[in-house]
């Protein structure tokens, strides 16, 4: 923080108002509110060196001040929010707990969109909705949209309608000569809902079915009579329905040293339907942070429940209800129950709230490593990455790796690894995964080896070829004896955190790599013998076996009833028939 900016804080109004720190290049850092906007501010110039990491790396990168009075605090929140929503700062309340949550996808280069859950979203002309908090809700979600708005869920529309068309939950567009404008428009009225239209959606059907029932066309009628029945069930209107229905949904925070656990329980005609857990840091107080949660929670969701219960509240909570009435265009309530029964489901929510964290943070991997790095004396251990080889009996070898780290298993370091060996050569295969996974570097802190006193020996050699010192050890699954080398075995509790940290790493690989294995063998063992004979690809192979529904059923066919295949002429019908009857 230079001078300038310490002379305007000095400088800055005792009012309620909005500031806005920036860096050199004049890019957004921070926006926070204040109901002294100087008192604020003096806090940022105070006793710095007690801060935490994150917010003296904020100060030490803050070039530029400005700031926004306003005529209350109320008012001071809602151009908060705003400004956070447009500029998406950095140092800005972070609700990510290393999830990728799901988006629904809806296609626009196909003739025919497709709707499907996705946690990849691609700047690619298609359609994006969310993220959303829960993949179960959305799943439920899309079926219940499909069962009232059919559309195709197939990635490639086959010849034939399938079972989804016989269900009623897709127009068949493969086989019949439906229009797009009739397609489009089942399209059409599910991006309505996902954009939270649902309410206006739902009066255009009342009033297309009360004119469909006015000029007699009862069946037209009756249709629609169901799509709005179908909608009400899966939007859960409040104002459509009963208002003894027990829908609500739960929040509880806690909050230690700055790492936060919300734990939250949705639940429907009093049942708890699901729940969620979300940990995450932040240097902003417990309501700030359960108020952001909260607006991002129900951001994209097409339905708010009317109460919103949690366990803790301030006065900035009634704006938020009235953001929420805007959109959903009902009464909504955000409460802090006392003394009935929603309180003592807040306490069970808050309990849940404080074993995740604990679990997470107290009781997890930070322990392990700590007490690991004391026993093999390493200046530093924040990852390890572990090494196993599978084979499937002479014909298929692999290898795997993976790394876990304090926060948990990062699986973008996870790397599995075909090995073309003529041979089984547990040793030489070691030897070749570990080459080839640090050849490029990306080196962890500590390697495992899931392996005996031989088996360590090969994976050093790889290292000095390629000149790299990291500690490394290895753990043979026979009375689980840890060496670290050939001749020293490290005497080690069993019950010990640092045993079981190399134990479960140990486990998480030999999972991984034996997964690979499996998913290679059933390739080798499924492969399509269709694609033995001349002039078949793998497409028309599989149109073929999805033409009789099983191999014995092809088996079973003559010459006529193969050529009934879209694309198969009578020689190519021969050449099958007598490829099954000649095979020994």
């Amino acid at each position: 923080m230079n001078k300038k900016v310490k002379k305007q804080i000095g400088n800055a109004p005792k009012l309620p108002g909005v500031y806005i720190f920036k860096n050199e290049k004049d890019e957004i850092l921070y926006v926070g509110k204040a109901k002294n906007l100087r008192k604020r501010l003096k806090s940022y110039i105070k006793s710095v060196d007690k801060k935490s990491y994150r917010i003296r790396i904020l100060i030490n990168n803050i070039e530029k001040l400005e700031y926004i009075v306003v005529s209350s605090e109320n008012e001071a929140l809602i151009l908060e929010n705003n400004l956070i929503k447009e500029n998406q700062p950095y140092y800005n309340i972070e609700l990510k707990d290393g999830k990728t949550y799901p988006y629904i996808k809806i296609t626009r280069k196909e003739k025919y969109p497709r709707i499907f859950i996705t946690r990849t979203v691609k700047n690619d002309g298609n359609l994006y909705f969310g993220p959303y908090t829960s993949v179960n809700f959305i799943r439920k979600f899309l079926s219940g949209l499909r069962s009232i708005f059919p559309y195709r869920h197939c990635r490639k529309m086959p010849d034939s309608v399938c079972l989804q068309y016989h269900i009623d939950r897709c127009l068949g567009p493969c086989e019949f000569d439906i229009s797009k404008k009739k397609y489009m428009e089942n399209i059409n009225q599910i991006q309505k809902i996902l954009k939270g239209k649902g309410k206006s959606l739902y009066k255009e059907l009342e009033r297309k079915m009360k004119k469909y029932a006015e000029n007699h066309n009862f069946e037209k009628a009756a249709q629609i009579r169901d799509q709005i029945k179908g909608l009400q069930e899966i939007i859960m209107f409040p104002q459509m329905e009963s208002y003894n229905r027990e829908d609500k949904d739960i929040f509880a925070i806690i909050n230690k040293n700055n790492k936060f656990s919300i734990y939250v329980l949705n639940m429907k005609d009093g049942k708890i339907i699901d729940k969620n857990n979300f940990i995450f840091d932040s240097e902003e107080d417990t309501e700030s942070v359960l108020y952001a949660f909260l607006n991002f929670y129900y951001e994209n969701l097409p339905y708010i429940p009317e109460r919103i219960y949690v366990n803790e509240r301030n006065n900035d909570f009634n704006i938020l209800e009235k953001e929420f009435e805007q959109k959903r265009e009902y009464d909504i309530q955000i409460i802090k129950p006392e003394k009935d029964q929603n309180e003592i489901l807040v306490k069970r929510a808050e309990e849940n709230a404080k074993f995740e964290l604990e679990k997470k943070f107290f009781l997890g991997l930070g322990n392990s490593f700590h007490r690991l790095k004391q026993i093999l004396n390493l200046d530093k251990l924040e990852s390890i990455d572990a090494f196993d080889i599978s084979n499937y009996g002479k014909e298929i070898f692999v290898g795997a790796s993976i790394r876990i780290k304090k926060s948990g298993y990062e699986k973008n370091k996870y790397r599995h690894f075909n090995i073309h060996y003529n041979q089984q050569d547990d040793f030489r295969m070691i030897k070749e995964i570990v080459y080839r996974r640090y050849k490029n570097n990306d080196t962890p802190d500590l390697i495992l080896i899931d392996g005996g006193p031989i088996q360590l020996r090969f994976a050093k050699k790889a290292l000095n070829d390629l000149n790299i010192e990291i500690p490394i050890l290895s753990i043979a699954k026979k009375e689980e004896k840890i060496y670290l080398d050939e001749s020293n075995i490290l005497e080690i509790d069993k019950n010990d955190p640092a045993k079981l940290l190399l134990i479960r790493a140990r486990d998480e690989v030999h999972r991984f790599v034996i997964n690979h294995n499996r998913k290679k063998k059933r390739k080798s063992l499924f492969k399509n013998p269709l694609r033995n004979i001349e002039g078949i690809g793998k497409s028309k192979a599989k149109t073929i076996i999805n033409f009789f529904d099983t191999l014995d059923n092809l088996k079973r066919a003559g010459i006529s009833e193969i050529k009934k295949v879209p694309g198969i002429g009578e020689k190519l019908a021969k050449q099958i028939y007598y490829y099954f009857h000649t095979q020994k």
